[in-house]
């Protein structure tokens, strides 16, 4: 039974109307029956329309952050204290919520009385934590200096204990896909330790020694409030700094490397992000993107940048120098900048005007800066926007100060709005939740593009060590990944899995995905993949025998039967013969070989290829209860049967003749741990 496609053309008839809604119904059927449903809405909607299905209930002060969930729910941040739902039920919310795709309260997430102040940055991590920075100096009554990680139900994770911490605000933070973390702002310190505004922490919260920043010849007022990390690996950091005691002062914006250590590369930026006509004046940068071909989009409280004018806004080349194609001009703050798969790019803040179109807070811009004045004619909102949040439908999710949003009732710092995107960009996943890797093999994990192909990505990924070491149980990976416009093929990372054949019981180490991710790349749910690595005969083993089998060595031991053919388990795996079927056929075959007119005494037999964890030794003998002191020799080269197995032939050292007529020959198996 084949399905049926309706096709309805849609008008434009530039007129600013909203959404409106129609009605698609099914009747009159000849041969059938109409089964429900048999209508269907069709909503039409103007780009940059409010969504109506989604109502926010009472949120009591703005929302800073905003971090969209592959399910349709979203996590915020901000200064509020508590929630009201459909029933007018108020619920307590320390500074964080997760709400559902409809807008009402997950009551579920409960983080108990929050933090004590405002949460400014909320980040989703591959294992389904929570990373939060803000002004907070407790978190649910445990003391949390700035920033803490949550588990994903809201409750603090108190195995991330960044101690004492930072000495004073934490501005930005960008968590990477190997655990480790990012932080800037206007700290001094961590702990008792120095570092100069930007400093790098490990999973558990503690301060990464290696990793130091740049000299930023630091003043009072310095600070880094922005973080953007490169598909190369190096980060952009913007701020309100400058790196040179004499004229150039290279203000406001510099790229540094895995090390921290300041790369001289970024040689464009000259003056920097200071005041029209006044090159020492200097403002800062507050948000950085980098779209997909490299150049870098950043916004802040500049009318200058490099001594040209640009009001706030400006894209720069892949070396800091000005962008003269990209000329915006808003005539108030640009909070948050926001690439779209289709090219083009979202900006918020709290200006009314962009380049001489009227515009609500939020303006659509295309990919050299043009205004969108059908977008800007939907209206926006009637206070600061402070973030901007793509979903995964290619709809818009917007936090911002307690206001109304298109002249909706009632105020909310919560809406979504319709982009009009002609198609969705999709979620970037990994394909399995864990994997089981043998020794001495290649774990090969595929990551898929579903629910849209909208727009060129790239995204990172990176592996890390559990119980496993790298370099030692497998090749420690990071990278990136890119797709092309259109493109949803799944793509492999390959990672090496070494033989050390010692360990009996599973090591373990993790992939994550994560930053970077340029051009409106979006996660999915599973951005995490557990991989166990297993000798190959216990990952055999567990292959063939349940869960209880595996604790009976009655069953599952090395020399234990289970199918009655006189070979235990060791040899059925060292032969590539099945535990549970009674067959000879795959054992070791014995024959005579007549050579320089002598005969010998060979064995032919199928071995693992590589042999992995087993030691197969072929041994001659003209006594069943001798000392099994003989050798043999290979017969030609190993013939390979191209699944996982080789076959050889060995042969007796000695001839079989009437003086000597009892010849013996054996494998002996035996495991190399």
């Amino acid at each position: 039974m084949s399905a049926k496609t309706i096709s309805i053309p849609i008008v434009a008839d530039a007129q600013v109307e909203g959404t409106e809604n129609f009605t698609v119904s099914l009747s009159g059927a000849t041969g059938g029956v109409v089964v429900p449903p048999a209508d269907a809405t069709v909503t039409i909607a103007d780009p940059g329309a409010r969504d109506a299905t989604f109502a926010a209930n009472h949120i009591n002060n703005s929302v800073y952050s905003i971090a969209p969930l592959a399910n349709g729910q979203m996590l915020i941040a901000g200064a509020f204290s508590s929630l009201q739902d459909s029933n007018y039920d108020i619920y307590s919310y320390g500074r964080i919520a997760r709400i559902n795709s409809d807008g009402s309260i997950d009551t579920s997430f409960d983080p108990g009385a929050g933090a004590d102040a405002s949460i400014d940055q909320v980040q989703l991590l591959p294992d389904g934590k929570i990373l939060i920075i803000g002004r907070f100096t407790e978190y649910d009554g445990v003391p949390r200096n700035r920033i803490a990680r949550l588990l994903s139900d809201g409750s603090l994770d108190t195995s991330f204990d960044p101690g004492v911490g930072v000495d004073d605000r934490i501005f930005a933070m960008l968590s990477l896909p190997n655990g480790n973390v990012l932080i800037a702002g206007a700290f001094t310190h961590v702990g008792e330790t120095d570092r100069e505004y930007l400093a790098l922490l490990d999973s558990t919260g503690a301060l990464d020694p290696d990793f130091v920043g740049p000299d930023f010849i630091g003043t009072s007022g310095w600070r880094i409030e922005s973080i953007a990390r490169q598909a190369d690996g190096k980060f952009l950091l913007g701020g309100v700094f400058y790196l040179s005691s004499s004229l150039p002062l290279q203000a406001g914006l510099c790229r540094v490397d895995a090390t921290g250590a300041l790369d001289a590369s970024f040689d464009g930026v000259m003056e920097g992000a200071h005041v029209a006509g006044n090159i020492t004046s200097l403002r800062t940068v507050e948000d950085i993107s980098v779209q997909i071909d490299g150049k870098i989009l950043i916004s802040g409280s500049f009318s200058a940048f490099n001594d040209v004018a640009r009001a706030g806004i400006a894209r720069l080349h892949t070396d800091g120098s000005v962008d003269p194609d990209f000329v915006v001009s808003p005539n108030d703050a640009v909070e948050t900048l926001l690439l779209l798969p289709d090219g083009n790019i979202l900006i918020g803040g709290n200006f009314t005007n962009v380049s001489g179109t009227e515009v609500a807070r939020i303006a659509k811009l295309s990919s050299d800066g043009t205004v969108d004045a059908a977008f800007a004619a939907a209206g926006g909102h009637a206070g600061r926007v402070y973030d901007l949040a793509l979903q995964p439908d290619g709809n818009i999710l917007l936090g911002g100060v307690y206001t109304s949003f298109q002249e909706a009732t009632p105020s909310r710092p919560l809406w979504r709005f319709i982009l009009g995107l002609a198609g969705a960009p999709g979620v970037i996943e990994l394909s399995r939740d864990a994997s089981t890797e043998v020794e001495g093999t290649t774990a090969n994990i595929t990551v898929k593009r579903i629910g849209g192909s909208l727009g060129a990505l790239t995204l990172g990924y990176a592996t890390v060590a559990d119980d496993a070491t790298p370099g030692l149980d497998y090749t420690d990976s990071f990278g990136v990944l890119t797709w092309a416009d259109g493109d949803s093929s799944p793509q492999t990372i390959h990672i090496p899995i070494h033989s050390d054949v010692i360990a009996d019981t599973p090591e373990r180490f993790t992939l994550n995905l994560g930053v970077p991710q340029i051009g409106a790349a979006l996660l999915g749910e599973r951005q995490q993949t557990v991989v166990s690595i297993e000798t190959a005969y216990n990952a055999w083993k567990e292959e063939h025998f349940t869960h209880e089998e595996l604790q009976d060595p009655m069953i599952s031991g090395d020399t234990a039967n289970p199918d009655h053919d006189a070979y235990g388990n060791l040899a059925e795996f060292a032969f590539a013969s099945d535990p549970r079927v009674a067959d000879t056929d795959a054992l070791p075959q014995v024959a005579v070989q007549e050579l320089a007119g002598s005969d010998y005494l060979t064995i032919t037999f199928n071995r693992r290829a590589p042999t992995l964890d087993l030691e197969y030794t072929v041994q001659s003998e003209s006594e069943l209860s001798g000392d099994w002191l003989g050798s043999a020799v290979q017969v030609g080269e190993a013939l390979n049967n191209f699944d996982g197995t080789e076959t050889v032939t060995y042969r007796d050292t000695e001839a079989v003749n009437a003086a000597n007529v009892k010849r013996f020959l054996r494998v002996n198996v035996s495991r190399t741990e």
